[in-house]
């Protein structure tokens, strides 16, 4: 993650499309470093599937690419919804969907750890 700087987490970085992470369970925060289009700025935060489950607006599916078996995707739930959204679908562009999403990156914001720094 970029936009880490004086200890604290842009929410501005977070998107508002399904979001890239790897998941701990197959994984270890310095393995950002060593992953494909890798930069020296590139941090690490970490926040749990509960977490990431905020308000039932996200949840977390596994996603493994060829070289990356830990990759998961955060993926935006409509209202309502509770099963796994497809890959890559459009996100409502709603002035309410803005505001949860806005709410929701706010939370992780607060509550996520940051494990690396940029150098």
């Amino acid at each position: 993650m970029e936009d880490l700087s004086e200890g604290r987490i842009d929410i501005e970085s977070f998107e508002n499309s399904d979001l890239s992470v790897n998941w701990s369970r197959y994984s270890i925060p310095s393995d950002v470093r060593f992953r494909a289009n890798a930069k020296p700025s590139d941090g690490c935060i970490s926040f749990t599937v509960a977490d990431a489950s905020y308000e039932k607006l996200a949840m977390t599916c596994h996603a493994p690419l060829p070289d990356n078996y830990s990759h998961a995707e955060i993926r935006w739930l409509r209202e309502g919804e509770t099963t796994e959204p497809s890959p890559g679908r459009d996100n409502p562009k709603s002035k309410t969907m803005k505001a949860a999403r806005l709410k929701w990156r706010t939370y992780i914001a607060k509550i996520a750890k940051i494990e690396i720094y940029p150098q």
